[in-house]
């Protein structure tokens, strides 16, 4: 692990009563589990990591895919404007033939709001002659991490987190509640929704920023960083203890 990834995790041993190394209840593995999951909810709740990729469209295609790691599309712009999202449910309203028109310029972008991985821009670009700008679309969209994974050879995570240090006490509260959660006796219930409560008012603050257009922006690279089965995540069915 990280020092970053270390750190969170001795912090959150500490309130779990969690010290003693020779007698750890929760393994360095299990706390990374919650800790990967904490990254996870996050990505999901708030646009911490954006990314941009441009689709190179082509006459008579009706449907494109964003990378399979995209939560939703942030904004599209082709040809130096920008294109708004719209739904289908929007679309039957203002025509139900919206799917046979064809133009030269794409003004909409219909997406299914439940998943954004799909787009579909509007309308059909029918004339290969029409201004080649319009052809690119340029997608900015929030998208999920890698998973930090576990090697049982390094006895370490694989990959670092990488949404902002800012969130280090939210995604700590996360670990705590989850692994309280692990017992499931009253006292530990009752612990882990304190923790969930911190973590939950730390999302509603994210959530306030994001709505001034802070987000952390990672650059884009040809790099993919190793990624862990699932299935090793369970170390012989030992998911609490060494």
């Amino acid at each position: 692990m990280g020092q970053r990834e270390l750190s969170i995790i001795a912090l959150a041993r500490d309130t779990l009563n969690d010290t003693d190394e020779q007698n750890y209840r929760w393994s360095n593995q299990r706390l990374m589990e919650h800790l990967n999951d904490a990254q996870d909810d996050m990505c999901r709740e708030l646009p911490l990591i954006v990314e941009t990729v441009n689709i190179v469209t082509a006459v008579g295609v009706e449907k494109y895919f964003l990378p399979v790691n995209t939560v939703r599309a942030l904004s599209a712009t082709t040809g130096g404007d920008s294109i708004p999202f719209t739904s289908v449910e929007e679309m039957d309203d203002l025509s139900t033939e919206w799917e046979e028109r064809k133009g030269s310029k794409y003004e909409r972008i219909v997406v299914n709001q439940l998943s954004q991985f799909e787009l579909r821009p509007y309308p059909l670009i029918s004339d290969s002659q029409s201004n080649p700008d319009n052809f690119t679309i340029k997608i900015r969209y929030a998208s999920m991490p890698l998973a930090l994974g576990w090697d049982e050879t390094e006895e370490d995570s694989v990959e670092q987190l990488v949404v902002s240090p800012m969130w280090d006490f939210a995604l700590r509260h996360y670990i705590i509640s989850m692994a309280f959660l692990d017992y499931g006796d009253e006292s530990s219930l009752s612990r882990s929704q304190v923790s969930a409560g911190l973590y939950s008012s730390q999302i509603r603050r994210a959530k306030q920023l994001s709505t001034k257009g802070f987000a952390k922006r990672n650059i884009a690279t040809p790099y993919q960083g190793k990624v862990v089965n699932n299935e090793r995540l369970t170390r012989r069915g030992q998911r609490y203890g060494r």
